[in-house]
């Protein structure tokens, strides 16, 4: 298959990261998406992340998966390929960490490329893929979305993968009090209900939280006229929705995880 001339394909892209990850890697499904219909095959717990985009998603626990002209899979481990196997594709590509790996799960795939790229970015390690198929590669992620009416409201993830990630509980109590001062509404987002009903409590129940969907995220991301978020997949889609957003990084520098605007 001449990868360089691809149009009118059936294109599947296989991510099992996090949110962050996925929201990156539309540096390839992006420019693929302009002459190609592009499928997400994400976690189930992610669908709803990139409705109204215009790509299609299919959970990774899904029992029957379509055709594919093309299947990448970006996440190139053990759950992924063992995901791989069981999707029917013309043309299957996959990434490699060593040597070892690509002679190892070259059976597997018709084309292998470099998974971590001497980048300084994150999202600078997709390019070897784009460069596959002679496309136009960015490092801007955007990511098109319904409009929503503008809210004078504040965004604060209170969570992350790991707890040193996390924005100081402190800080969160202080962001709340000077918005309350200044009649600025205050929305927490997060699955750590313990965590939400402390902050509530020290602000005497000022912020929202309610628990919702990723797709309900989506819709108060994009509502939001600010977010505040530590390095998480939430500061990624809200960068992406062009979002004003600061992002507060902890173990993590954001030279190497932070988003590019």
């Amino acid at each position: 298959m001449n990868l360089r001339k691809i149009e009118g394909l059936n294109i599947a892209l296989v991510n099992l990261s996090g949110i962050g990850d996925v929201i990156s890697s539309l540096s390839v499904g992006s420019p693929l998406s302009e002459k190609n219909k592009v499928t997400y095959i994400i976690p189930k717990a992610y669908q709803g992340l990139l409705s109204d985009s215009g790509f299609e998603e299919e959970a990774s626990d899904s029992p029957n998966f379509n055709r594919f002209d093309i299947v990448i899979d970006l996440t190139s481990n053990k759950e992924s390929r063992k995901l791989i196997k069981s999707i029917s594709a013309k043309y299957k590509i996959g990434r490699y960490k060593n040597k070892i790996q690509k002679l190892k799960y070259s059976f597997l795939y018709n084309k292998m490329v470099e998974k971590f790229p001497s980048y300084d970015n994150i999202i600078m390690d997709y390019k070897p893929i784009v460069d596959l198929f002679n496309l136009h590669f960015s490092n801007i992620i955007e990511l098109q979305s319904l409009e929503e009416e503008i809210k004078k409201e504040i965004i604060i993830h209170i969570g992350a993968d790991k707890e040193i990630r996390r924005i100081p509980t402190n800080l969160i109590v202080e962001i709340c009090d000077y918005a309350k001062q200044n009649n600025i509404t205050v929305r927490l987002v997060g699955t750590e209900e313990i965590l939400a009903n402390e902050i509530l409590s020290r602000t005497k129940k000022y912020p929202v939280y309610e628990k919702g969907s990723l797709k309900d995220v989506k819709s108060w991301l994009n509502e939001s006229s600010l977010i505040i978020a530590p390095d998480s997949g939430i500061f990624h889609l809200g960068s992406a929705l062009g979002k004003k957003a600061i992002g507060l990084y902890g173990p993590n520098t954001s030279l190497r995880a932070g988003v590019k605007s």
